[in-house]
């Protein structure tokens, strides 16, 4: 479930342990609404930060408000790339 954001642009908050090569680690998900470019006329974006560790790894420009699941997919398929990166 969900946590409301403290900011009218943060929509959720989640929080699960995810389980990476036999490690486990506390991940921290928060998803917000960027404001809309008056200038360009663009509608708002949803935008990511994934916090493991004490690390972001920000993801942005998705046209949609994702789900617990879909958050979770996300994060899980990234692993094996922050781990090649050396950040996890």
């Amino acid at each position: 479930m969900p946590t409301v954001g403290p900011s009218p642009y943060q929509l959720a908050e989640y929080s699960w342990e995810q389980e990476f090569e036999g490690r486990q680690f506390p991940v921290k998900v928060r998803v917000f609404l960027t404001p809309r470019d008056l200038v360009r006329k663009a509608r708002g974006k949803y935008y990511i930060s994934v916090f493991i560790g004490g690390n972001c790894y920000p993801f942005d420009d998705l046209d949609y408000q994702p789900s617990e699941p879909e958050l979770k997919a996300l994060v899980s398929s990234q692993m094996s790339t922050w781990k090649d990166l050396g950040v996890i």
